[in-house]
């Protein structure tokens, strides 16, 4: 509903994922998958390498770039389940009643639920007429107030 904690919900989810997953929790933030920069050649000079250090270090750097890859892939359906295990009863229906949902669930994508759980908990309103929206978005910035021993931080969010 439109008095819900979404934004909590995603910092705390973002901060727990981070922790976890390294890169592959940058995800709750980004709204996609992290990529790693890949090594690029034209930094190592191979030209002017006649003991092979700089292509050594090359493969090195791309074996590690490789790995990291691999780790974020093998640990998407732990980060599904994470995102999983802290939605509320109520926010596991929503995103079950989802057409996408089964066959995220089959594929245990975190990506597809992370998109599917922002849908369906950042709407302030059940219409999808844009300007039902534009309005009732306008009342609701038009009421907000400062509480009287609430942070300026807390009330930015």
């Amino acid at each position: 509903g439109p008095a819900n904690n979404f934004t909590k919900f995603k910092e705390a989810l973002s901060k727990k994922a981070l922790k976890k997953y390294g890169n592959l929790g940058k995800l709750i933030k980004l709204g996609k998958y992290y990529e790693p920069d890949e090594p690029d050649t034209t930094e190592y000079d191979m030209v002017n390498d006649p003991k092979g250090v700089n292509k050594a270090n090359y493969m090195e750097d791309m074996k590690e770039y490789r790995k990291e890859l691999m780790r974020m892939r093998n640990d998407r359906p732990k980060l599904f389940a994470l995102i999983y295990q802290y939605l509320s009863d109520e926010s596991q229906e929503e995103i079950k009643r989802s057409d996408k949902f089964e066959e995220i669930d089959e594929a245990t994508d975190p990506l597809g639920l992370w998109l599917l759980v922002e849908e369906t908990h950042k709407v302030n309103t059940i219409s999808k007429v844009e300007a039902v929206t534009k309005m009732a978005a306008r009342k609701t910035y038009q009421a907000m107030r400062q509480g009287a021993f609430e942070s300026i931080i807390t009330y930015k969010d």
